[in-house]
């Protein structure tokens, strides 16, 4: 029988998931990177961001992982992730005002807008 982290090595080793090694997000994606040969650029950004328990393919763990910055993921001509860039954390949106209101002006039976 194996044990619970038997099992969760043989999973990392047919690539079905991505391991929480420590609790930094930053080490995380670099040992990902590293295991793949992925080029990874902007990680300085994921200081102190906990690591997030991925499963899927390579591109999707990507995705989970950095759910919440802003990123860019380069695939390869044979469709292989070879390069991520962090940009930066994601924002709150901006709370919407309670009312649009639009100047328009009367041509005929028509309103009109100017738009910039």
């Amino acid at each position: 029988m194996l044990s619970e982290f038997g099992k969760l090595m043989l999973a990392v080793s047919i690539g079905l998931t991505t391991p929480v090694v420590g609790a930094d997000l930053k080490s995380q994606l670099e040992s990902l990177a590293d295991a793949h040969g992925i080029v990874l650029s902007g990680e300085a950004i994921l200081a102190g961001a906990s690591a997030v328990a991925a499963k899927g393919d390579i591109a999707e763990r990507i995705k989970q992982m950095l759910s919440g910055f802003n990123h860019v993921v380069v695939h390869s001509p044979q469709g292989a992730v070879s390069r991520v860039m962090v940009l930066g954390a994601v924002r709150p949106a901006s709370a919407l005002p309670d009312q649009i209101v639009i100047n328009t002006k009367r041509l005929g039976s028509h309103h009109a807008l100017t738009a910039t």
